[in-house]
């Protein structure tokens, strides 16, 4: 056997794969990389049923324009799989102008607080094949943060 063989990394578990891609979206949306991020969206995407990749990737860029800087606390809440190459994902987000440390302090801010329901698929890696978004209040993303029961 080779050294090389002998060191394969085991697999990553699915749960800590779409924990990283969670947190690469994050990431390229506070460097605001749109180019990143559009290629997280699978070209047959879906959002709220009605907008596609293109439009969503437009309403990105809009608030990347409206905003001086975006800074994303946020917290899943749920995944769950429904089968090995599909994931649903419940998540709780806030946008912010400043960096935040913890949900505690989202109560003196302002800021966006929104709650998804994605569908991820997996070919070669996960890609969000759906979305849906709706106002979520600070009281949620205090209870999945831990912070309040």
């Amino acid at each position: 056997m080779s050294f090389a063989t002998g060191c394969r990394s085991r697999p990553k578990d699915p749960e800590t794969e779409i924990r990283e891609f969670i947190a690469r979206a994050e990431m390229f949306a506070e460097k605001e990389d749109l180019g990143a991020l559009r290629e997280l969206f699978a070209d047959d995407f879906r959002g709220k049923g009605r907008y596609s990749k293109q439009q969503l990737v437009s309403m990105i860029n809009f608030q990347f324009l409206r905003r001086q800087k975006i800074f994303v606390l946020s917290r899943i809440t749920h995944i769950n799989f429904p089968s090995e190459q599909t994931a649903t994902v419940d998540l709780l987000a806030a946008l912010t102008g400043r960096p935040v440390d913890s949900p505690d302090e989202l109560k003196s801010l302002r800021a966006d607080l929104v709650k998804f329901k994605l569908t991820l698929v997996k070919d070669d890696d996960w890609a969000i094949s759906a979305a849906h978004w709706s106002r979520a209040n600070i009281q949620g993303l205090l209870e999945a943060s831990g912070l309040i029961p």
